[in-house]
Formats: C-alpha cells, sequence, structure tokens
C-alpha cells in the first residue's frame, strides 16, 4: 500500500477544519463557562499592575459536582476605599484568550 501526503492533505485538513468546526459549535452552543479556564479579580485595580485578590480555576474545589466549570460569583470582603476604587476580572478561556473588565466603584 503506498499513501501520499500530497493527494491525502487536502482530504485531512478538510476533516481537520471539520473537527474544528464541530467542537467550537458544541462549546458555543452549550454554558459560556465551559470554556474559562480561571478568573482573577483584583479589588483596588490601578490601571497598570494587575494584583489578584481573588482567583478560580477549574478543578480546583473538593467535592465540585462539575470539575469543567468555574465558580460563578464570588463576594469579596475589602477594607473600605476613602472614595472610589476599581475593580478588575479578567477572564482566561481554555484557548488562552483574556477578557478584562475594569469598572470603578464607589468605595
Amino acid at each position: 500500500m503506498s499513501l501520499s501526503l500530497i493527494e491525502e492533505l487536502p482530504r485531512i485538513v478538510r476533516e481537520g477544519k471539520a473537527e474544528v468546526a464541530r467542537i467550537m459549535e458544541r462549546l458555543s452552543s452549550q454554558n459560556r463557562l465551559a470554556r474559562v479556564k480561571y478568573w482573577p479579580v483584583a479589588a483596588n485595580y490601578d490601571g497598570k499592575t494587575f494584583r489578584s485578590k481573588w482567583l478560580d480555576y477549574r478543578e480546583n474545589r473538593s467535592g465540585d459536582t462539575d470539575e469543567h466549570l468555574v465558580t460563578k460569583s464570588v463576594t469579596l470582603i475589602v477594607s473600605k476605599a476613602p472614595c472610589w476604587r476599581c475593580v478588575c476580572v479578567k477572564a482566561v478561556d481554555m484557548f488562552q484568550f483574556e477578557n478584562v473588565v475594569a469598572k470603578e466603584v464607589k468605595g
């Protein structure tokens, strides 16, 4: 049996793209938290340096019913700010894409 990579390559690429499309469709149609690998929170973000006050990542809780999901919410106890504080949340997905949201809240 002979196999020519040049002849088989278009089929391999087509099948690979189809498999990636199936995976992405499954991920986009399910719970969006299923893609999140970890998410930290910086309670006193200065706009430059992210200092995590809290972090959750997959598979970090014993007895968790779904090891492939992160915690959906968190309550942090922080010291009172004189007036305003900037809270920053990052979400990093399984492909290492990072989304960042910063919001000023009254201290």
